[in-house]
């Protein structure tokens, strides 16, 4: 493996650039195979989900309540780069790559190296789990001072989008226009204000990403699978899923946000966030709130049992058998969000350098 992404990304015996490789997971459903074992495993993939998903698509990493007053700022790791969002004096948002990438080490920690985010007792960054939004009137200057330096203005800056109550960012210089834009979800999202926010909760998922994504829609027959956008309904609320990482669900009354994060190979961060458009009194709200955390834990649950049924060292898919067979997509949202992924992953980039760099290359150790 290496972390050169001009010597290409190869696992298990695969290029995970090459459209070849996911050949099998084309196909209508029950008979598309899943991705290959090594993109719910593998470093090798988290590099490549790095290079070509986290810092290339509108990523929604909060809400616009995270940050009420000015000064405050939010947080995020998109793949391995630390970025803040702040509230500006005038009320807008201002994005920006933070000024300590490795969290302020003089030299990054071992253990902050090994593809899993670690907790981090100074403050969170590149390598370690992200800790919950900085308030100007609580944070202290040393805390704040690893995302904004001495002249924030200064920082690279990263492109912020607010549809309604949520917060999305993008690390292109010039990206696409963002995804709810021109959505149906944008009658979900106006009128961000009138949005009150009932609780949040962060919740850890022994999971990778993906899978646990199509099983919290649970969406089995979609109502409409838009370019960016899938939807339907389910036994119990509404569900969108804006590829990649935000989950929408909403009832009569209420309307639940679950952004995903990647935090290590097999493991997810779940952020949950549960609003209204208000008249919910207190004990409401946290009944609300309970009601969602439970929904969301029991399709976790049943995504982490899938999950190491996937991984096992003795599964089908891990042992050299011709008569083996590969597992199917049988979920047709999980199936269009692997289509997504694919296109991604295995898309073209301009790189505008002189530099002649030849396959061969990656035959030595340099």
């Amino acid at each position: 493996m290496s972390r050169r992404p001009e010597l290409g990304y190869y696992e298990d015996g695969l290029n995970l650039r090459s459209p070849a490789s996911y050949a099998d997971c084309e196909g209508a459903v029950g008979e598309a195979a899943m991705l290959p074992l090594s993109a719910y495993r593998s470093l090798e993939v988290s590099w490549l989900e790095d290079e070509f998903l986290w810092t290339r698509e509108w990523i929604c990493i909060g809400s616009q309540q995270d940050m009420p007053g000015a000064g405050d700022v939010l947080p995020y790791t998109l793949g391995n780069h630390g970025i803040h969002v702040q509230r500006q004096a005038d009320g807008s948002l201002r994005g920006a790559f933070n000024q300590a990438q490795h969290g302020g080490c003089r030299t990054v920690p071992d253990q902050c190296q090994g593809g899993s985010k670690t907790h981090c007792s100074f403050t969170s960054c590149g390598y370690s789990l992200d800790r919950k939004p900085l308030l100007a009137d609580e944070a202290g200057g040393a805390a704040m001072h690893q995302y904004l330096g001495l002249r924030p203005e200064r920082l690279i800056p990263v492109q912020v989008s607010v549809s309604g109550a949520l917060v999305w960012v993008n690390l292109d210089a010039s990206p696409a226009a963002p995804p709810v834009e021109q959505s149906p979800l944008r009658q979900w999202l106006t009128d961000g204000a009138a949005w009150m926010r009932l609780g949040v909760h962060w919740q850890e998922v022994d999971c990778d990403w993906k899978l646990l994504a199509q099983h919290l829609a649970g969406v089995e027959a979609p109502q409409d699978e838009s370019t960016l956008i899938v939807r339907g309904v389910t036994d119990e609320a509404e569900v969108a899923w804006c590829f990649p990482n935000l989950l929408l669900l909403r009832d009569a009354d209420t309307l639940c946000m679950a952004i995903l994060q990647p935090v290590g190979l097999g493991k997810t961060l779940c952020r949950i966030q549960v609003f209204s458009h208000g008249g919910l009194v207190a004990i409401d709200a946290e009944e609300q709130l309970q009601t969602w955390i439970k929904l969301i834990t029991r399709r976790a649950q049943t995504a982490v049992t899938d999950y190491q049924e996937l991984m096992r060292w003795d599964h089908p898919a891990h042992v050299l058998d011709p008569f083996a067979v590969y597992p199917r997509q049988h979920d047709r949202a999980g199936l269009w969000a692997q289509q997504h992924w694919i296109r991604r992953v295995t898309r073209s980039t301009q790189v505008n350098h002189e530099l002649k760099l030849f396959s061969p290359v990656r035959n030595y150790l340099i």
